[in-house]
């Protein structure tokens, strides 16, 4: 298997690739923005117009490639819609699928780095048909460019490392393309820290005769690599008015916290340690969200490289994981989107722990009979590679409601916040558009979702209603028309007035998503009244 493998892995890795393409592309317009996604909407719609004030506390770099998406769909839409339009949606999370994909290959170049072939590319495998990966590539949020570029720039430094006792100057080459990976890294989210952690594996795990430690011309090319490309791709790092902003923005002084439903009841995602959401938040989603073979390759890799631990691909994986979430499973604040940094070494452990398996099975097998031998080692690997491409395949498009066998209660009930992101607001919208009177007000939750809704108002052409936020609209329940409560992304600051609306009266939608009930719409005796013939 090893030797068919390594002699075409080229195709086999395109044909990965193609598949995790074609995955996190497909349907990208069936739900609307979520409130994350409409501030990056406004953010690059500013870019367009020479405006870099808007969602300052984030790096430029996916800003700046969605409003290139949105000129180009718009340059589309004016010349070529007749062959199809390509809605804000689609245009706005465009980028991200295409480099969430494209991180498979960067996955297969570090893991046969560290592994092999075959490992590189169950890896790519199990990353391109991994429903949680697909799920957050398709939101257009900055941890899809943090993961690539981050795991990018750990490749090339590892493969400096490896080669610079014998080739100085190839491994300088390599020093700089990690230089300019982790720019691009800090161009996409500002965590310093996790170029960091590949300097501390290799300061306190790292073999100094196998490794020379960095020289200084080599420092140069890193360190000045990292910076050209941050100043390249974030520019706005430059002005004294971002330091500004960011220094009051890490006091908290922008920031609202609140406490969201999970687990059946209100937590908090305030900073800090303890409190707020449970330590075994993301141990419990990494069991449900990971398809069952896929969980139990994992399983095995893990054994495999706690054996193998002094060996340098093994204990470096395993320090990744273990510095990834150890601290974020004590932080208070949690989110299925911050899974996605460590999401990585998960797939190269269940990788490894795949090929070692099947080279048991082979093995045994081959004691028996060597023809049924290399029948059953095809059939286990089709089993192990089918597993994850049909859970992808069934998922699809609502690939945050996955979950496998072990998990307890209906999709979408643990964090429905992120597991159901806001996927039926635009079509609570779209309802309320198409039956409210003229001059109506919609209240919601907070005033990100207001600004989702404001977006569809206008794009339904009913500027004429407003939308306001039901904690800040100084109204009693009934005094405003309509209500459209998000039934998963409830707050504890609004709970009171939702529970009043609720006990008053009954919603006049549902809007469903696969099933789920996600938004409420509720009416007022006064609205209803006027719509009276």
């Amino acid at each position: 298997m090893k030797e068919f493998l390594e002699r075409h892995k080229t195709t086999i890795l395109a044909a990965i690739v193609l598949l995790g393409l074609m995955l996190r592309l497909g349907g990208l317009s069936r739900t609307g923005f979520n409130e994350d996604e409409i501030n990056k909407y406004n953010a690059a719609q500013g870019y367009l117009h020479h405006d870099f004030s808007q969602n300052r506390e984030h790096p430029m770099l996916m800003k700046a490639l969605i409003a290139g998406s949105l000129a180009g769909s718009a340059w589309w839409n004016r010349h070529a819609g007749r062959l199809g339009r390509i809605a804000d949606e689609t245009a706005v999370r465009m980028p991200n699928a295409i480099f969430g994909g494209l991180t498979a290959v960067v996955l297969f170049l570090m893991a046969q780095e560290l592994f092999g072939a075959a490992a590189g590319l169950f890896s790519a495998w199990f990353w391109a048909t991994n429903p949680l990966a697909i799920s957050i590539n398709r939101v257009a949020k900055e941890d899809t460019l943090l993961v690539l570029f981050t795991w990018l720039g750990y490749y090339f430094y590892t493969r400096a490392k490896n080669i610079a006792a014998g080739e100085a100057a190839a491994a300088g080459r390599y020093y700089l393309a990690s230089g300019i990976s982790f720019g691009l890294m800090l161009a996409s989210k500002y965590f310093p820290h996790y170029f960091g952690l590949i300097f501390l594996y290799y300061y306190w795990f790292g073999d100094k005769a196998k490794y020379p430690p960095r020289g200084r011309k080599d420092n140069l090319l890193l360190f000045g690599g990292m910076m050209a490309a941050l100043v390249a791709a974030n520019p706005i790092i430059l002005l004294p008015g971002t330091w500004i902003y960011m220094l009051h923005y890490v006091q908290g002084a922008d920031l609202s916290r609140h406490a969201y439903l999970a687990f059946g009841r209100y937590r908090s995602e305030a900073l800090g340690l303890g409190g707020g959401m449970p330590a075994w938040f993301y141990l419990r989603y990494l069991a449900i969200k990971t398809p069952l073979p896929v969980l139990a390759a994992f399983g095995a890799g893990l054994v495999e490289a706690l054996r193998r631990r002094r060996e340098a691909g093994a204990s470096l994986l395993l320090f990744l994981l273990l510095a990834w979430i150890v601290p974020f499973s004590l932080l208070s604040s949690k989110w299925l989107r911050y899974m996605l940094a460590w999401l990585p070494a998960v797939v190269m452990l269940a990788a490894v722990g795949a090929v070692k398996l099947l080279e048991r099975l082979a093995a045994a097998a081959r004691r028996w009979q060597p023809r049924p031998a290399a029948w059953l080692a095809a059939g286990s690997a089709a089993l192990v590679l089918a597993a994850p491409g049909w859970a992808a395949l069934r998922a699809a498009p609502y690939y945050a409601l996955y979950q496998n066998a072990l998990a307890r209660g209906p999709a979408g009930g643990s964090f429905p916040h992120e597991e159901l992101n806001d996927a039926g607001l635009r079509t609570a919208v779209r309802r309320i558009c198409r039956a409210a009177p003229r001059g109506a007000v919609v209240a919601v939750e907070s005033p990100t979702i207001r600004r989702v809704a404001a977006y569809y108002l206008i794009r339904y052409q009913r500027r004429d209603l407003r939308a306001v936020t039901l904690r800040a609209s100084g109204t009693p329940i009934h005094a405003d028309p309509y209500y459209l409560i998000a039934l998963g992304r409830k707050f504890e600051a609004s709970a009171g007035l939702v529970h009043q609306l609720e006990a008053h009266s009954r919603p006049v939608w549902i809007v469903d998503v696969d099933g789920i009930a996600a938004d409420a719409v509720y009416q007022t005796a006064a609205t209803r009244a006027e719509r009276r013939p």
